[in-house]
């Protein structure tokens, strides 16, 4: 793997470690903008609340899948290697 390729590969990395921040955030957001159980809310909030939950169940797959696919395992292996030979 070169430099670019590296380059390339890891920012696709932030990139889902990023998604995953906004997430919370949506996630933290819904909670306050629908507080209660999910038996209490309306429908508007339940279709919310659902939706939010089935793309995080989505993106810990995609996220599971993306970095155990082998770029991404080349690119840490590179980052390793790059760090062993500072020491």
């Amino acid at each position: 793997m070169n430099e670019k390729e590296y380059r390339k590969q890891t920012y696709k990395v932030y990139g889902s470690f990023s998604l995953s921040i906004v997430w919370l955030v949506a996630l933290f957001t819904l909670t306050r903008m629908f507080p209660g159980t999910f038996q209490e809310q309306k429908l508007i909030g339940k279709i919310a609340i659902l939706i939010l939950f089935a793309s995080g169940i989505g993106y810990v797959i995609f996220l599971i899948k993306f970095l155990s696919s082998k770029k991404t395992i080349k690119c840490f292996n590179y980052y390793f290697n790059k760090e062993k030979k500072k020491r």
